[in-house]
């Protein structure tokens, strides 16, 4: 009896594999797809303000240096929070790293003002304008993460119609279908439907908020391509905190190096396995600054702030003048990790299913139950070519 059922099991298994391996290679061969529309990403948000240096200036970095590490370490993106000096488009053209170039707007701002909307249009004005032609370039990244206090506000609507509005300002600025435009949300705010955007990027931490902590990072991250399905979801933050305080064992702050290098590649399987487009470690050098762009905290490194601490290459020194730059053990897991085979954009689909009856046929590439599964792989890694179906059946 136990046979015949594990048999009925496999019949409709297969039936509906054949199902989905036409809608997959309707899909594939349509070329429609905004998910297969851009490469995976294995980036590193890259903020390179040296001690003494505040949020806004630039100068001190060794950007060749930090590039040639970048390569060594696999990172094929890094993303910036606003415009940086063109010397550093310059370096990532160079080493063949892309960018995701910030666009920054005032997170606490009157969303629903048209003197604030203008005023946002006319920096990503100056920044599409002065680099749409720059060959790294991937994607503008408008915003992050915006007040919640300044979203209730003006209300849900509002604050949609507001980023829709910059969306559309931007891509009428730069029609090149190969560059992206999103937004970097945070859960506290994924009751907002940002589905107008190319790619739906979020901040995402393990260890806050709430609702993150007690649904499972995974588990959220499924959540979000179920709530976007015909987007590519970008994870545009995640990372740990190596400084000497805070709570430790993958929380906020006083994380071991050792601690740190573990729990950002558990966070990155768990990105992958839930097929995103990839995902941006924060972040690539410590900040001194943090929290007081304008003051002098700049100018010392903040036992007591995990904020300044999150960098995989680390920042150790006493004063703006005597410093030196380390590599993390965060280092070489990212270059271990990232150096692994990874999607290509041909099939940038979904996540392994791991309920058969909750798929979404529509998103289906893999699937799998404790007594079969079915998988559906290209000989070539293109939209052309000679495609398998593999099918493994436990009979025991």
């Amino acid at each position: 009896m136990i046979r015949v059922k594990k048999l009925l099991l496999f019949m409709t298994l297969l039936s509906a594999s054949l199902f989905a391996v036409i809608l997959i290679l309707a899909t594939m061969f349509a070329g429609t797809e905004t998910a297969n529309a851009f490469d995976f990403i294995k980036g590193i948000n890259y903020s390179p303000h040296m001690p003494g240096e505040n949020c806004s200036e630039f100068g001190k970095a060794n950007y060749s240096q930090d590039f040639e590490w970048m390569k060594h370490a696999n990172i094929n993106t890094i993303r910036t929070y606003d415009w940086i000096p063109e010397e550093i488009l310059a370096n990532a053209a160079e080493h063949e790293i892309k960018v995701i170039e910030g666009i920054w707007i005032h997170t606490d701002g009157n969303f629903s003002d048209e003197t604030f909307k203008n005023e946002c249009k006319n920096h990503i004005a100056e920044v599409i304008n002065r680099d749409k032609d720059k060959p790294c370039i991937i994607g503008w990244c408008i915003g992050n993460e915006l007040n919640e206090n300044a979203v209730e506000k003006v209300g849900k609507e509002e604050t949609e119609k507001f980023l829709e509005e910059l969306y559309n300002y931007a891509k009428s600025l730069d029609s090149n279908p190969n560059h992206f435009v999103t937004h970097a949300n945070w859960p506290p705010l994924d009751y907002l439907d940002l589905s107008f955007f190319d790619v739906i990027s979020f901040n995402v931490y393990s260890y806050w908020p709430p609702k993150v902590v007690s649904r499972g990072y995974y588990d959220y991250l499924c959540d979000l391509k179920r709530k976007y399905p015909d987007k590519p979801v970008l994870i545009t933050e995640f990372g740990y905190s190596t400084s000497p305080n805070g709570s430790g064992n993958c929380g906020y702050g006083r994380n071991s190096e050792g601690e740190q290098a573990d729990c950002i590649k558990q966070r990155w399987y768990d990105i992958v396995r839930a097929g995103c487009l990839g995902g941006i470690v924060f972040e690539w050098n410590d900040e001194w600054w943090k929290n007081n762009c304008t003051g002098d905290d700049k100018n010392s490194h903040d036992l007591n702030d995990p904020e300044e601490w999150f960098g995989v290459i680390a920042v150790n020194g006493t004063d703006p003048d005597n410093y030196t730059l380390r590599k993390k053990q965060a280092y070489c897991a990212i270059k271990e990790m990232f150096g692994e085979e990874y999607p290509t954009k041909s099939d940038l689909t979904s996540p392994v299913i791991d309920d058969f009856e909750d798929a979404n046929v529509s998103d289906w590439f893999v699937f799998t139950t404790p007594d079969a599964s079915i998988s559906l792989s290209s000989s070539n890694n293109s939209k052309v070519g000679n495609y398998s179906m593999r099918i493994d059946y436990n009979t025991g």
